[in-house]
C-alpha cells in the first residue's frame, strides 16, 4: 500500500504525458526560437528554475541553444503545472519577443492535436 500511495503521489505531481509530448514535438522550434534571456526571470519567479539552475543560465560559455536545451530538459521535471506555467512565460514575454507568441500558439495547437491512447 505504501508503494501504491507513492505512485499516486508521483502521478499527481508529474506532468501529463500529453504535455510532455507537446514539448517534444516543438523541441526544435523552442531550441531555435526561444530567447532564454527573456524567459529566465519569469521561469524563476514561477519556481520552474531553482537558484542554481538560474545561475547556470548566466554562465558566459553557454550558447542560446545550450540554455534552451537546459530549460527544456528541466520543465518536465517540475511537476504537473510546469507546462502551463512555461506556456504562461512564453505568453508573458511575447510582447517583447514575437517568436514567443508563435511558440506559444504552436505549443497550444500541438497540445490540442495530441491524442494519448490507453
Amino acid at each position: 500500500e505504501i508503494l501504491s500511495r507513492y505512485f499516486v503521489i508521483r502521478l499527481k505531481r508529474s506532468m501529463e504525458e500529453k504535455k510532455k509530448r507537446a514539448l517534444r514535438v516543438c523541441h526544435v522550434d523552442l531550441i531555435n526560437k526561444m530567447n532564454p534571456e527573456d524567459m529566465k526571470h519569469p521561469l524563476y519567479e514561477r519556481k520552474l528554475l531553482t537558484p542554481d539552475e538560474f545561475e547556470r543560465l548566466n554562465l558566459p560559455h553557454q550558447t542560446t541553444r545550450d540554455k534552451n536545451t537546459f530549460i527544456l530538459l528541466q520543465i518536465p521535471k517540475k511537476g504537473r503545472d510546469a507546462f502551463d506555467l512555461f506556456v504562461d512565460c512564453l505568453q508573458e514575454t511575447a510582447g517583447d519577443n514575437p517568436p514567443h507568441q508563435e511558440l506559444y500558439t504552436t505549443l497550444i495547437q500541438n497540445l490540442e492535436n495530441i491524442t494519448i491512447s490507453s
